[in-house]
């Protein structure tokens, strides 16, 4: 319930106690017929505050309620000796009883329902990893068996393109066209390798690593690609980072596929941000560009296979690095900034792993 809603309601139960109170003290005492219906009017707000607020606002109304009626008895009927005030007070136990019990009530109709709308929640979610596992197996399957039937016809062309290169030399006019099929052969065994490592992910070969050496590692790599791009770089290394069992070279093509995807976002320059912090059981790698960030409409298609925008692209980097990472048992999202334009990657892999037996 949002506050203004909150705020009338408070506001309807405090009139509606304030017009029966007056009632009752303007109401001359002979008139006990009417005094009778006033009695249970402030049923009314003990029982509309236990509704909207649970236990808490319908006991604080019903007490309110009884000091109130308690205050008009004892100032207004107590003199009248022959009055039987028995009844009276009892009904002012009556409200916190109602106020209490409804209250109770309330709050355990909305513990369940929050119960309830949390498990339809995992329901929902279930459901849709499931519906994107069969999926991702039908794609994988067939992917792989596109990826082996395109390799040894492949292998095939790449051997006769090099018997055949020997017979031009560099200054052929024909050596450029020979260096295009070439080119082109080892962009499509690239693919063919990211279609079969999609296909038949290898389980990570867990063993002790630091990750902050990790990154550099991965950094010394980019070095020479973000200077060419006129990136500057800045890293903020946890010191008390601990090691943890990965699959150093998996890792090392998540952050890298990272790293070229975010130096990818940004042709005319800008800068990268890397860090590495831990996080309750866990290590936090982020990678922050300051790119043209993430069309909303291709927030949920990040991690499809093959989606892609790039024109030499596969559309397999990133459903292979969450592949990867959630092999490691840990979770890697991708998200627009908040504080500045770019996106912000976020690699988290759990510290609770052994590296015998694995995730």
């Amino acid at each position: 319930m949002n506050k203004k809603k909150d705020r009338n309601v408070i506001i309807g139960i405090a009139l509606l106690i304030l017009i029966v109170t007056t009632l009752h003290f303007s109401t001359p005492i002979h008139s006990v017929f009417y005094h009778d219906i006033y009695d249970r009017l402030y049923y009314i707000p003990v029982i509309i505050s236990a509704f909207f607020f649970g236990i808490r606002g319908g006991g604080t109304v019903a007490a309110l309620s009884g000091v109130i009626f308690f205050s008009h008895l004892f100032f207004q009927w107590r003199v009248h000796e022959h009055m039987d005030l028995t009844g009276r007070y009892l009904e002012i136990m009556m409200y916190m009883v109602v106020g209490i019990l409804i209250g109770l009530l309330t709050d355990l109709e909305r513990k369940q329902r929050r119960k309830t709308e949390v498990a339809y929640e995992q329901l929902k979610d279930s459901f849709e990893k499931a519906k994107e596992s069969a999926r991702l197996a039908a794609l994988g399957t067939l992917a792989a068996g596109i990826a082996h039937e395109i390799r040894n016809p492949l292998g095939g062309i790449k051997g006769a393109m090099e018997i055949i290169s020997d017979e031009f030399a560099p200054s052929h006019p024909k050596y450029r066209f020979v260096e295009i099929i070439n080119k082109e052969i080892l962009r499509m065994e690239r693919i063919v390798g990211d279609f079969l490592g999609f296909s038949r992910p290898q389980k990570p070969v867990l063993a002790p690593d630091r990750i902050n050496s990790v990154v550099r590692s991965v950094l010394d790599l980019c070095n020479k690609n973000l200077s060419k791009n006129h990136i500057t770089l800045k890293t903020e290394f946890g010191e008390a980072v601990p090691s943890t069992c990965i699959d150093t070279n998996q890792v090392k093509q998540v952050l890298l596929n990272l790293i070229l995807n975010s130096i990818d976002s940004m042709p005319e320059g800008g800068a990268l941000e890397i860090s590495t912090h831990q996080v309750e059981d866990g290590i936090e790698i982020r990678v922050l560009d300051s790119g043209k960030g993430i069309d909303p409409d291709e927030v949920d298609k990040l991690f499809e296979p093959f989606y892609t925008k790039k024109q030499n692209g596969t559309g397999l980097g990133l459903p292979i690095s969450r592949q990867i990472v959630e092999q490691h048992g840990g979770s890697l999202t991708i998200s627009n900034r908040s504080d500045s334009p770019g996106t912000v990657a976020v690699v988290r892999i759990p510290l609770n792993v052994s590296c015998e037996g694995g995730v």
